[in-house]
């Protein structure tokens, strides 16, 4: 699985949320590299998984986008 460029992702960060860009990217490339520590790699699809689910748990201790 192939990185993209960090600039591909900066250009579109003027436009976008964080979290629009792993949606719209894990869309179009769920499977793609999108970060790598040591052995791990975790897939774009991987990382909007998992920031559902922390937006899942936040939001049922009370916590949501204003606070």
């Amino acid at each position: 699985m192939p990185f993209l460029p960090a600039n591909a992702l900066i250009r579109r960060a003027s436009h976008s949320t964080v979290s629009s860009m792993i949606t719209d990217r894990a869309r179009a490339t769920p499977n793609r590299a999108a970060l790598q520590s040591g052995q791990t790699i975790l897939s774009f699809a991987d990382i909007e998984s998992r920031t559902n689910r922390l937006a899942r748990a936040l939001l049922e201790l009370g916590i949501d986008a204003e606070d």
